[in-house]
């Protein structure tokens, strides 16, 4: 049985992220253990350690979402992705404000993250991105952050099938998003204009 590339690109995501979740939540908690060990207190050097691991395992996470396998039944809290990117951002120059109802499928959550993934590789300083989620319109994700980095993987993106023989490894949420538009027979329209940048489908 073979399977399309972006299904084995989300099992490969999925045991990539499930092999390195408990490594690196074991050395958070014997940080944890070390620091409440100490009379003294965490060091400097432990406690830029201890942030490191925080970080990556916020980062696991929201790859785990955006990369890994998804049930096409399963439910997730609106709340719980926008923590999830909370996480990940948290005191970095990328803020992500979320919109949309108390619950939505995980696979939209998915489609979702990978669109906000989409905006962040373009914006080399940072900035707010919007995320709005309706359930009969779909998602609206955009900002207007300047200045942004050139790149013409919108094409992909708008019209499935083109433009992606020069994808680099940071770029391939451009196609595994390319890949659920298509598969949800759904028309994804780009604005990039001086202003603004927003992505609707």
């Amino acid at each position: 049985m073979s399977l399309p590339s972006d299904d084995l690109a989300h099992l490969i995501g999925a045991r990539i992220c499930h092999d390195l979740v408990s490594p690196i939540g074991a050395i958070s908690n014997g940080l944890e253990l070390l620091a409440m060990m100490s009379e003294t207190g965490p060091s400097e050097e432990m406690a830029l350690v201890e942030d490191s691991a925080r970080a990556a395992t916020a980062r696991i996470q929201l790859f785990r979402l955006a990369f890994g396998t998804c049930d096409p039944a399963a439910r997730m809290r609106f709340a719980d992705l926008a923590t999830i990117f909370d996480g990940a951002f948290a005191g970095g120059r990328l803020s992500v404000h979320w919109t949309g109802p108390d619950e939505l499928p995980r696979t939209e959550a998915q489609a979702g993250a990978l669109a906000v993934l989409c905006v962040e590789s373009v914006l080399p300083r940072g900035g707010d991105i919007r995320a709005t989620f309706d359930g009969t319109a779909g998602w609206q994700v955009g900002t207007e952050a300047t200045p942004r980095r050139e790149t013409d993987l919108w094409t992909l993106v708008a019209a499935p099938g083109t433009g992606a023989d020069h994808m680099r490894p940071a770029e391939v949420q451009f196609g595994l998003l390319a890949a659920f538009v298509a598969r949800s027979n759904r028309t994804a329209r780009v604005e990039d204009g001086p202003e603004r940048l927003v992505l609707t489908f």
